[in-house]
């Protein structure tokens, strides 16, 4: 089989590219700096640019399957200007791609699976989603995941199966989410953000290219949930954390009105609320190989 990987260079993508390597699969990938598109060992690159609307169109050559991770992090400030970026990123790259479709033949394209975000999902305290939920969140990264779908269904008029993977915190030990808190944890500098009973649905890196893998092969279509089964508040993410790296949080609670005031409109990054279910992997009977946040934290931050 061969893969075509959008984003290969990111958290995700890097350590699914040499999964799909090691099961020896044929792995493509799309870059937008021509000086790096032998960067990869084993795969091979393709040049695009989305701002230019250019794609080397030998990219699909032999692709059964197509993975679209690419966009710009969220994490960057909110400007006006960035936040354009998180959306065009998502919403124009998936266009491209369509596009270049539309216009070659391509039936031996036949899986499309395209990244999400649980936060399309409206906060709530109580609330537990499972796929069968819309992305009904009346908020700026709502309207994201919203278009990011919309563009990736659109593969359907091809006559492709599509596949979209609302993915939550991931949790690695090179980068991303984890990182980010645990530092200030190990300074001492660690606290609560908020009142700390906002859900947070995460994900081991490893789970999260599992479920892709998955998808590769599978026949499932629309809407999975990317997440592990077992969600935790924010207070016991942190304090397990803490345990984890040997330290005590002996920080004030952080007050969710101070945050919105520093980080704005981004401040939702971490007071909003998703408690979220991977319920059609549960009915496929995927495994997960960290459950628990317990058992995540002891791989990736061990003692």
């Amino acid at each position: 089989m061969t893969v075509l990987i959008v984003g290969a260079t990111g958290l995700i993508g890097k350590q699914l590219v040499n999964e799909c390597l090691s099961k020896g699969w044929q792995v493509h990938f799309l870059t937008t700096r021509r000086d790096q598109i032998n960067q990869l060992h084993g795969a091979k690159g393709f040049f695009w640019s989305i701002d230019k609307a250019l794609i080397d169109e030998a990219c699909f050559e032999g692709v059964s399957v197509i993975v679209n991770l690419a966009g710009t992090a969220v994490s960057l400030p909110w400007k006006k200007s960035t936040k354009r970026k998180i959306l065009d990123s998502r919403v124009n790259g998936a266009g491209l791609i369509y596009e270049a479709l539309s216009s070659i033949k391509h039936h031996q394209v036949t899986r499309y699976i395209g990244a999400s975000g649980i936060s399309g999902y409206s906060s709530d305290l109580e609330r537990w989603y499972d796929e069968t939920y819309a992305a009904d969140a009346p908020t700026f990264l709502g309207d994201v995941v919203r278009q990011w779908e919309a563009a990736a269904q659109r593969f359907e008029s091809l006559e492709i199966d599509v596949a979209v993977v609302r993915t939550g915190l991931v949790l690695a030990n090179n980068g991303g989410v984890l990182t980010q808190i645990t530092q200030p944890i190990k300074m001492g500098l660690g606290a609560v953000l908020g009142h700390g009973k906002q859900w947070q649905s995460w994900i081991h890196i490893n789970d999260i290219v599992g479920i892709y893998t998955y998808l590769m092969t599978a026949q499932g279509r629309g809407v999975y949930n990317g997440v592990a089964p077992n969600p935790v508040t924010h207070d016991t993410m942190t304090h397990a954390i803490a345990v984890q790296c040997r330290r005590k949080i002996i920080l004030p609670k952080a007050p969710g009105c101070v945050l919105k005031v520093i980080l704005g409109e981004r401040s939702a990054l971490v007071l909003e609320s998703q408690c979220v279910a991977p319920q059609r992997l549960l009915n496929d009977k995927f495994k997960f190989a960290f459950s628990t946040l317990d058992e995540a934290l002891e791989d990736l931050l061990p003692q």
